[in-house]
């Protein structure tokens, strides 16, 4: 049976084997009693402070999360298997010239993108347009532009709308300090879109593309738990300049997929559950 990691999970009593889809660090003890649990993770959490048994085989979804699974000296890791990316290619009008979507209060940027935003906002001729998916505690970081004219995506029923809603806008900005994989960039590879990010590790393991060069590392507490983050800060002016470039030049800061074996859906789940065999 297959349980995202943060659902309730079933009794051992009546199911024996388990497929975790998702963060490991948030797994609860009880996948200490299943007969096996495979744990298809991509977290971007550092810290050893996660239940790991001789019954749990770990399945790192990128080289990053490899490498913190081999710091904590947990047995039972295989090899990397990439998630699927289960967006197709979609061609579609683009009518924004920048999108953010910045669901979460910690590690995805914010503070960064928000000072960048207000001297890109100095440095305009002209009005752009930013869509953005914010976390209302973060709001009010992206208020008070003159020439940066902010859109709300809309509610969306169903992935694949927001998705388009996405597509919508040309230049993708991701501000993200750390990720286990970072899916947006993934996806902009397919929605046709230009990147503006940092060289943070696990995102450039899938996309190549001209970043910002990374300047510092911090650890970081995710706040109200025990896991850490060790966020990588990037050069703030350097971002600036890409943006800059990408609104000015079509052809700058498109990415490139280089994982090209998430297109293969089936072939990933079908390797992950040969690890029941």
């Amino acid at each position: 049976m297959i349980f995202p990691y943060d659902k309730e999970y079933p009794s051992p009593s009546s199911v024996s084997h388990v497929l975790v889809y998702g963060d490991h660090a948030f797994l609860p003890d009880l996948v200490l009693n299943y007969r096996k649990a495979v744990v298809w993770t991509d977290t971007p959490l550092v810290d050893c402070n996660f239940p790991h048994g001789d019954n749990v085989v770990f399945v790192p979804a990128s080289d990053f999360v490899k490498g913190v699974l081999e710091n904590c000296e947990v047995k039972n890791v295989t090899d990397v298997i990439h998630k699927p990316l289960t967006l197709k290619p979609v061609e579609m009008e683009k009518e924004y010239d920048m999108v953010a979507v910045l669901t979460q209060p910690q590690r995805k940027g914010h503070e960064s993108l928000s000072r960048v935003l207000r001297k890109l906002d100095d440095e305009l001729d002209r009005e752009v347009t930013l869509r953005l998916r914010v976390h209302p505690a973060i709001r009010l970081f992206f208020t008070g532009y003159k020439k940066v004219k902010v859109v709300d995506i809309p509610d969306t029923p169903a992935y694949m709308d927001f998705a388009k809603e996405v597509g919508k806008s040309r230049v993708m900005l991701f501000p993200s300090y750390v990720e286990g994989i970072g899916m947006p960039p993934i996806e902009a590879t397919v929605l046709n879109q230009q990147v503006v990010m940092g060289n943070i590790d696990a995102t450039r393991e899938f996309v190549d593309v001209k970043s910002a060069g990374v300047t510092d590392v911090k650890l970081v507490r995710l706040e109200g738990t025990s896991h850490w983050l060790l966020y990588q800060l990037y050069e703030e002016e350097e971002y600036l300049d890409l943006l800059l470039k990408a609104l000015e030049d079509e052809r700058c800061c498109v990415p490139r997929l280089k994982a090209e074996d998430m297109k293969d859906a089936e072939g990933q789940w079908k390797k992950v559950l040969e690890l029941f065999d």
